[in-house]
């Protein structure tokens, strides 16, 4: 088992005191008995909160990334190496599908090659009226918390009466399931998505209020 959540620092009751300085906050930390306290080993030290993604248990690859950064060890976290560093774009998520390596943006998802990254689907947007005038239409939040497991709240404001249709898709851009269908009043909604019956990665969030689109990228992580 391997976590960098919660990881066992000296303020932190709930684990052993493995962590005793800042310097090692930001750990990748290996337990052998399926996360009992007491058992867990610091592996790895990272300069800032990373999120991480195993592909095969028996590999020992393991993939560690923020929003700027994808890093890859096959020795079980015990070594990092820079897979990808993104430079200008900002990474809100990333997966691995069928060996393939995926990551979005706010705008597009890539794939990663052994070239660079390459935009396979972009995140629709509306045109039809100058930008500026669009946050005083309708907005659609970020979902929180993201990444989720196996809830999360999505929350959309109105200015005017309309119909709202909220879809989720997968990082390919294939329909998963529809959220919302209806006729709203103005003003401030929410509600919840449940993630059980999805699998860990990353899906599209789009949101149409009348002649607007809206989207964000949401991260389930099991």
């Amino acid at each position: 088992m391997l976590d960098v959540i919660n990881a066992p620092r000296e303020d932190n009751p709930v684990t052993p005191n493995t962590c005793l300085t800042e310097t090692c906050a930001f750990g990748l930390y290996k337990s052998n008995s399926l996360g009992k306290s007491g058992t867990w080993e610091l592996v790895d030290v990272f300069n800032t909160t990373v999120k991480i993604k195993s592909s095969d248990v028996n590999s020992g690859e393991i993939y560690a990334w923020n929003d700027k950064t994808i890093s890859i060890s096959t020795d079980y976290g015990n070594n990092f190496s820079t897979l990808y560093s993104s430079g200008e774009l900002t990474i809100t998520g990333f997966d691995l599908i069928n060996g393939e390596l995926f990551f979005s943006t706010n705008t597009d998802i890539y794939k990663l090659e052994g070239n660079g990254p390459v935009s396979v689907y972009s995140i629709p947007t509306s045109s039809e009226v100058p930008e500026i005038d669009f946050p005083s239409k309708i907005s659609l939040a970020q979902n929180y918390p993201n990444p989720f497991n196996p809830t999360t709240t999505i929350a959309f404001t109105i200015r005017e009466p309309g119909q709202v249709t909220i879809e989720l898709y997968s990082i390919h851009g294939q329909l998963i399931k529809e959220l919302i269908n209806e006729y709203k009043p103005e003003g401030h909604h929410s509600f919840k998505l449940y993630g059980s019956a999805l699998a860990s990665g990353v899906y599209i969030l789009q949101g149409r209020f009348g002649a607007f689109t809206q989207s964000k990228t949401i991260t389930l992580i099991k």
